[in-house]
């Protein structure tokens, strides 16, 4: 059956104007500040028995970035001026955050592995396989800070925050709301 290009959106105004979080195009998630995501898993949208620890997330544009090929330090004051932030708390159930803690631990692991394996071969001839390792452990880093966010902003602004790294779960079961008909 086709959609009826007629009918209203399928969030009404009231979904909106109550200041609750809905989904946009793009497995983009909204939360309004000052509302909150629902108690449920943000993966596969299980209830959770206990409610989830609020997060600060920050968020600045992308072009500050380039202030980075300048200066690393200039970059992080320039981001801390001009980062936006918003509380809220996204909940996983028990499966998924063990699973999330495994890929922490394993990054975390090969961390500590490589840097070690590293240090120990470092110099002389083995100089090309210890920089290889302290490669391999900033590498292992990176995953295990992409492997510890549960979700993440792709955009702050006064009024509230957009997200991804929802589950399509937990994407179908919020009100679906176009950009156009806020």
């Amino acid at each position: 059956m086709e959609r009826n290009p007629y009918l209203p959106p399928e969030a009404g105004v009231h979904d909106i104007a109550r200041g609750d979080c809905w989904r946009e195009s793009g497995g983009t998630v909204y939360v309004a500040r000052g509302s909150d995501l629902p108690q449920r898993c943000v993966n596969c949208n299980t209830l959770l028995v206990q409610r989830p620890k609020r997060k600060t997330y920050y968020w600045h544009a992308s072009g500050w970035y380039l202030l980075i090929l300048l200066n690393i330090i200039l970059y992080a004051i320039a981001a801390m001026i001009v980062r936006k932030k918003i509380e809220i708390s996204a909940g996983l159930c028990d499966q998924h955050r063990k699973r999330r803690w495994l890929k922490v631990g394993s990054a975390l692991g090969l961390f500590v592995l490589m840097f070690v394996a590293g240090v120990v071969m470092f110099g002389g001839e083995t100089a090309g396989i210890s920089l290889a390792c302290f490669a391999g452990s900033v590498a292992a880093l990176v995953a295990g800070v992409i492997f510890a966010r549960v979700i993440y902003p792709v955009e702050i602004t006064e009024r509230g925050g957009r997200f991804k790294g929802c589950g399509p779960e937990f994407l179908a079961s919020l009100a679906t709301v176009t950009r156009g008909s806020r």
